[in-house]
């Protein structure tokens, strides 16, 4: 018996030493679970501070003989009060998250939580009802029985192993923390890319693309989606401003902005033409293009035009002037489209104003 009490005493007094520690290393969180218990909100910060020590002072009685027994009557005061606190929340229906270890562990209120605490006030009430009366073994008898200076050195050893093994440890979590935040950059950086959207690095310059103002436009030419043929120069040949709009059918952003083109091409088209450069089969842009009535829509065999223009991210805009010469800089993202073409709608509408007036 008397081994099976030491047994007992260890036990729990490690448990209870991990628990503070652990609780003690991550306040905030010990606070918040306590909330979500339903502790009142004036006891959460007290109580976030006072409960890790109560444990970890629980721990280190219950180790000496002397003071084994009165500190088994705490533990199993304190285990009572977490069985009666879980039980409480599961007949409520709250399945909030304990911590009982901290970060170490940390998961829902359940029957296992339940069951893993009544099994520790069953060692404690074990220890209480037998400890009193027996001659229980001493953990710490060898300790005592050595010289001063080496029991210090001792504790000096226990302290740095300890020190390390919980430096290690928040090191270790560190590297998972930013192992998961790592793959969920990936994981969006490979979404963005997969909508069009490139993501730069941290730090790296934003890479010039588009031909500058002021210089001749390539020529191109390409089938519509009825199989017609559409060029640079026939679409000059209208005699308005033309805005080229580089998309891609799986591109969620050009997507979203096929309604707006629509529109642009019906209430713009005395003022300028917005033209579209796409790529893909006539199927995948005719299954995008047509509910909104777009017109003007030249596929590429592969890239060539994107090449031409050094057009490497979709939905992009340039605009070319009547004259054929680059007027603008490429524009990249839904919202630097946008404004082109508004920019180039009210300059045209005031030019074809003052024409009426002059005539």
């Amino acid at each position: 018996m008397a081994l099976t009490l030491l047994f007992a005493r260890l036990l729990l007094a490690v448990v209870f030493l991990i628990a503070g520690l652990a609780k003690l290393a991550d306040l905030t969180g010990s606070q918040m679970a306590l909330r979500d218990l339903g502790v009142p909100e004036a006891l959460v910060r007290p109580m976030g501070i006072v409960l890790p020590l109560a444990e970890m002072a629980l721990a280190v009685a219950l180790v000496p003989r002397t003071w084994a027994w009165w500190a088994a009557l705490g533990a199993l005061g304190l285990l009572l009060v977490f069985i009666a606190g879980i039980s409480y929340n599961l007949v409520r229906g709250r399945r909030s998250h304990c911590h009982c270890f901290g970060q170490l562990h940390s998961a829902p209120v359940g029957p296992s939580t339940l069951a893993r605490n009544t099994l520790l006030a069953l060692i404690a009430a074990l220890v209480a009802w037998f400890g009193r009366g027996s001659t229980s073994l001493s953990a710490t008898s060898w300790f005592t029985a050595w010289p001063l200076t080496q029991q210090v050195a001792l504790i000096a050893a226990v302290i740095a192993v300890a020190l390390m093994a919980g430096e290690g440890w928040l090191l270790l979590h560190t590297l998972r923390q930013q192992g998961r935040l790592l793959l969920r950059i990936e994981r969006v950086e490979s979404h963005l890319a997969q909508e069009g959207m490139a993501v730069e690095a941290p730090g790296q310059a934003q890479p010039m693309t588009g031909l500058p103002v002021g210089t001749k436009a390539p020529i191109f030419s390409g089938r519509g989606l009825d199989d017609e043929a559409i060029s640079l120069d026939a679409l000059r040949a209208i005699g308005k401003p033309i805005v080229l709009i580089f998309i891609n059918p799986a591109c969620a952003p050009c997507s979203a902005l096929l309604p707006e083109v629509g529109r642009w091409q019906r209430d713009y088209a005395d003022r300028l033409i917005v033209a579209l450069l796409s790529r893909g089969s006539v199927e995948a842009n005719r299954a995008k293009t047509s509910e909104h009535h777009l017109s003007h829509i030249v596929l590429q065999r592969d890239n060539e035009i994107d090449t031409l223009y050094d057009v490497h991210r979709t939905p992009s805009a340039v605009l070319i002037h009547s004259d054929g010469l680059i007027d603008s800089l490429l524009v990249v993202g839904a919202e630097p489209i946008r404004a082109l073409v508004a920019r180039v709608a009210r300059m045209n509408l005031v030019s074809s104003r003052q024409q009426v007036s002059v005539g």
